[in-house]
């Protein structure tokens, strides 16, 4: 439990010392073995102290039966201890609950609204909202039936109207710039108290929650596992049980913002849902690097230095009834992937959709023209320019098509990780012969492109992608 609540100033007491006579070997060992066992779940006391209650010897002052023992007693112990600081001290974080917009009577607000955890706010202050990297400022705090608000504080629920409009989801975490910015990674290390049904296990996809963001995870690694119920401790096995605590590494399928415990644990605790089902919880002990990190940091970059039109996103949604989309049709070659993403042009441009189909030979032999050597790093700044054409697009309020032939899960997280917006992977034909994390499969397409078109448009109907 103290592992799981990050809490990290520790004292341990080793009462009784009057039934073994005080003795100094019974202390060392039982210290030695409790700082053994708190090394595992990376916990480092700040004392250890031994005691006897029944006789007070080492409560309120020090014990003349224990001469060799020169530390604190309790009460100099607890003064010891460090205050942590104040919420509203501490950098500024605001997970997004939602974004909600009102239009009744000329009201024409979106409000970004949320809990804050820590730190405090005031109209006219520069915000950025994480893992996507977006700015603007503060135009005015909202509250229901109060009076104007002009500073929030920790444990307000609250919303927040802003200069620049900007498009931003639930899931984000708001900061405000100059001060400590939070993480942002796909990969993190933590501890994790595992009470589910089933065991945790590498190769099974979960969902982590944390803050507003709802996003699936999956085990990379277990570090270690420790037996609650007795406090054995194994660094071999590879699932976590029942009332297991475990360090682990989890990847998550798109970037989480989040402070580490150390930093902030309220933003550093998430729960694991298995099976619609709250399984475990855990914190946050570290940010690792992963293969798109360099590509996530420019495009958070990007967007902080993006310069809006008059025309907000939201004004294009509106006035196209459609969220942007980027539609990804791949599989092996002539499976019919480009009659089908053609065919689906069609269909939605004749039901009023703003659309545009482009096959990825059209772009390498354009803005991708030098870089067609073939090498790995060649075919990873393809994808990521690629990504950043189809950006452009998806700024603009456009539902994207695309084709190419067998994509891998490296290329969509390249491609995630540069764009502004939802993207679906539809794979085509019978054989999977990629390890692409796809939304949908579509067999036999060269045989029925309306039924697989019918199925496309479920799911952004399902999705939200098309209003009406």
């Amino acid at each position: 439990m103290l592992s799981m609540l990050g809490i990290q100033q520790i004292a341990v007491v080793i009462n009784k010392m009057d039934l073994v006579d005080y003795s100094q070997e019974v202390y060392e060992k039982v210290k030695k073995e409790y700082l053994e066992f708190l090394k595992q779940i990376n916990i480092t006391p700040k004392f250890v102290l031994p005691v006897s209650s029944f006789q007070g010897d080492n409560i309120v002052k020090r014990s003349d039966k224990m001469p060799w023992y020169d530390g604190m007693c309790i009460l100099e112990m607890l003064d010891a201890f460090e205050c942590e600081e104040e919420h509203d001290k501490q950098p500024f974080r605001m997970p997004v609950q939602d974004v909600y917009k009102f239009t009744r009577n000329g009201d024409d607000r979106r409000i970004v609204a949320g809990t804050i955890e820590t730190g405090t706010i005031r109209p006219g202050q520069e915000v950025i909202f994480y893992p996507s990297g977006k700015k603007s400022h503060i135009h005015k705090i909202e509250s229901f039936n109060t009076d104007p608000i002009q500073e929030g504080k920790p444990g307000m629920a609250i919303g927040f109207t802003m200069k620049e409009q900007i498009y931003i989801t639930r899931g984000e975490m708001m900061a405000i710039a100059g001060e400590p910015q939070p993480k942002t990674a796909s990969r993190i290390s933590a501890n994790i108290f595992w009470l589910g049904k089933k065991d945790f296990v590498p190769g099974r996809l979960y969902f982590l929650k944390i803050g507003g963001e709802k996003v699936r995870v999956e085990v990379e690694e277990v570090k270690g596992v420790i037996d609650s119920s007795n406090l054995s401790s194994t660094d071999t096995k590879q699932a976590v049980e029942k009332h297991e605590v475990a360090e682990v590494i989890l990847k998550t399928d798109k970037p989480i913002a989040f402070d580490t415990v150390k930093e902030s644990a309220g933003t550093s605790r998430f729960v694991i849902v298995d099976n619609y089902e709250i399984a475990g919880g855990g914190i946050i002990t570290e940010a690792l690097e992963d293969e798109e990190s360099d590509i996530r940091s420019s495009a958070m970059l990007r967007n902080y230095k993006w310069e809006t039109g008059e025309i907000s996103l939201e004004s294009r949604i509106e006035h196209y009834a459609q969220r942007p989309e980027l539609i990804v049709l791949t599989g092996e070659k002539n499976t019919g992937k480009k009659d089908l993403a053609k065919a689906l042009e069609k269909s939605l441009l004749d039901s009023g959709r703003y659309v545009y189909y482009m096959g990825i030979v059209s772009y390498l032999y354009g803005v991708g023209a030098d870089t067609k050597s073939g090498g790995d790093e060649d075919h990873k700044e393809q994808i990521r320019r690629f990504a950043e054409v189809a950006n452009l697009m998806l700024d603009a309020g456009m539902i994207l098509i695309v084709t190419a032939t067998k994509l891998t899960e490296s290329d969509r997280k390249i491609m995630e990780a540069v764009i502004q917006g939802e993207m679906d992977v539809f794979w085509i034909g019978d054989e999977v012969s990629t390890d692409i994390k796809m939304d949908m499969r579509l067999k036999d397409s060269e045989f029925d492109y309306e039924k697989n078109i019918r199925k496309i448009r479920t799911l952004l109907k399902d999705k939200g992608i098309l209003f009406r």
